[in-house]
């Protein structure tokens, strides 16, 4: 892959996009302030001319998914891995690693043992992952910022890459795992 490859091709997914925003002022802010809190939050950052001349990169396009009935994440920027530019997508050339997930008919009949549930949910979990910085340019993606074509790149773990479940379930087993002595119980419930 040359730099900017699949640049036309994210180029002309935003623009789609923008194009849906505009009928929709209210997500179009939702979307834009996504972005702007990733910014703060130090998820990603804008890429400059300097750090831009690797030898390869890949853009990915996005869109929105709105859930309003959700209580938290209404509004949630989702990143097309499977977006194929000239046959080949960002998903083609990522193993996906194995399912580490506890399979779903055994958790089901967890739920019958006992009088009392529990469940949780880990916050931006993806995007609590650092990716190494060698890896980052392939989790660019393009925005428009004050009327102008802005590259952003991930430095966390992107939402709608085949990988990152698995990378997520990985590093939640491998932190369990360190603290099996200081924390047997919480290492327990993770592994389950």
């Amino acid at each position: 892959m040359e730099a900017s490859e699949n640049q036309r091709s994210a180029e002309k997914r935003l623009n789609l996009l923008l194009r849906r925003l505009d009928w929709d002022v209210g997500l179009k802010n939702e979307y834009d302030n996504i972005v702007k809190e990733y910014v703060s939050k130090g998820y990603i950052h804008e890429v400059t001319e300097e750090k831009d001349n690797q030898n390869d990169e890949w853009l990915l396009p996005h869109f929105p998914v709105v859930r309003r009935q959700k209580e938290t994440t209404k509004v949630r920027m989702v990143f097309d891995a499977a977006a194929k530019w000239q046959g080949i997508c960002l998903n083609d050339k990522i193993h996906q690693g194995p399912k580490l997930q506890t399979d779903l008919f055994e958790i089901l009949l967890r739920f019958r043992r006992f009088n009392i549930a529990l469940t949780c949910d880990i916050v931006e979990m993806f995007l609590q992952i650092k990716i190494k910085e060698t890896d980052r340019r392939y989790m660019r993606f393009l925005w428009r910022k004050n009327n102008e074509l802005v590259k952003y790149e991930f430095n966390r773990l992107v939402f709608g890459i085949n990988v990152s479940p698995f990378l997520a379930q990985l590093i939640s087993k491998m932190n369990a795992e360190r603290r099996m002595e200081s924390l047997p119980e919480a290492a327990k419930a993770i592994f389950k």
